[in-house]
């Protein structure tokens, strides 16, 4: 384990370090003056978005010789939990991990290209920033809506396999909703009328 002298080290120094925890180690690349207080990480087991001041923390060594370790974030104590008993996300159903390998959520989309770790050192400029910024928002905004569309798209074929389903119940078990001597009377009147007009058509051919 890492002692947690280090971590407020790396924590508050005045380089802003940025935690990289797709990748799981600390990145030593220095980030602008705004406060990494308000990163949006992924936890461990869930791999839903939080804020990264609202997550328990644990640290495991790599080497010893090193200063590399991997950081893991749960956002609540069910995370943990899981954790703890070395359970699968991609087995348990409740998990980003497995609603994305069952097919139940967008996975293949030009959106998710923006998030790639790109190994590039590129010199501040306060126009690019604010640029990259606003870009940001607009692809959250785009990711959204194409994961809603994704979502609602594959809702279709369940409701119209229901529908289906709906369908073929009710021609099977047509008697229970009409009775089966329902308007047997009409038809006979019907007959009846149908036999009169009949005979009077064969007295006035004869």
């Amino acid at each position: 384990m890492v002692h947690l002298g280090l971590l407020h080290f790396f924590h508050f120094t005045s380089c802003r370090f940025k935690l990289s925890l797709r990748q799981g180690l600390y990145n030593l690349t220095p980030q602008s003056s705004t406060s990494y207080r308000y990163v949006t990480v992924l936890p461990a087991i869930t791999s839903v978005d939080i804020q990264n001041v609202c997550a328990v923390l644990l640290c495991r060594d790599f080497t010893s010789v090193f200063l590399l370790f991997k950081v893991f974030r749960f956002c609540k104590s069910k995370c943990h939990k899981n954790f703890k008993k070395k359970r699968n996300p991609r087995k348990v159903r409740w998990t980003k991990a497995f609603r994305k390998s069952a097919g139940k959520e967008l996975t293949v989309d030009n959106s998710f290209e923006f998030e790639k770790r790109r190994n590039e050192p590129l010199k501040y400029q306060r126009e690019l920033w604010n640029k990259t910024v606003e870009s940001i928002k607009r692809v959250e905004e785009i990711k959204r809506k194409r994961q809603a569309r994704f979502i609602m798209n594959r809702l279709k074929k369940g409701k119209q396999l229901e529908k289906e389903e709906a369908i073929s119940e009710v021609k099977k078990n047509i008697h229970l909703i009409r009775a089966p001597h329902a308007g047997k009377a009409k038809m006979m009147e019907d007959k009846m009328v149908q036999k009169l007009q009949e005979d009077v058509e064969m007295g006035d051919d004869q």
